[in-house]
């Protein structure tokens, strides 16, 4: 279930409304558990340079706008979201052991202007 991901505000700001979650202009990227599952990794490497805003993560029922808040207190006890830095580069990665079977699991963030894209 792998959504395109919008490269820039302008791109996320034409994007549609991401069903239950009220995320809009923000780029996300998303897994939905429907089997058992011992471990998710969601993980994105964003370009050289490349500088995004707000990173942050949810974990809803399906696609719909019922938020665990449960499951993200236990996410932020363990540590599982993380975000950092290397040669340049941003990586931000979702590590959950034992998803919960029927949640969709988000990491989401502001990326930048197309202006800020394409400035050498």
């Amino acid at each position: 279930n792998k959504i395109d991901i919008p490269f820039t505000i302008e791109e996320a700001e034409s994007s549609p409304v991401i069903a239950g979650l009220n995320l809009k202009n923000v780029a996300t990227d998303s897994w939905l558990i429907i089997v058992p599952t011992e471990r998710l990794k969601l993980e994105i490497r964003f370009p050289d340079k490349y500088e995004i805003k707000n990173p942050s993560f949810s974990v809803a029922l399906g696609y719909t706008n019922n938020i665990f808040e449960s499951e993200i207190e236990r996410l932020k006890k363990e540590n599982a979201f993380k975000l950092n830095r290397f040669a340049g580069r941003i990586q931000m990665t979702l590590n959950v052991v034992r998803p919960l079977i029927g949640y969709a699991y988000w990491m989401y963030w502001t990326p930048p202007s197309e202006k800020e894209v394409t400035k050498s």
